[in-house]
């Protein structure tokens, strides 16, 4: 088993029901890709985020800030 669904079923024993996963750092704002812990446990390992292409031409990985985040049942990964 790897860490990952390691970590996943360490915290769903603490109540948690997501994991979250920084994705990229911009400026003051951190990103993070967020997965039902219950999905990472199923495929048995991290389901990373999705590749997308921004306005400007970039092309990165898509992720919400953290502060829309309820960090309550949301663990670290």
């Amino acid at each position: 088993m790897n860490k990952t669904v390691q970590r996943a079923i360490e915290l769903k024993g603490e109540g948690k029901k997501y994991m979250a996963s920084v994705v990229k750092s911009v400026y003051n704002t951190v990103y993070y890709h967020v997965v039902p812990i219950d999905d990472v446990i199923k495929a048995g390992k991290w389901i990373p985020a999705n590749t997308v292409t921004f306005e400007s031409g970039a092309v990165g990985r898509a992720g919400i800030s953290g502060t829309q985040i309820n960090w309550d049942i949301t663990g670290r990964r």
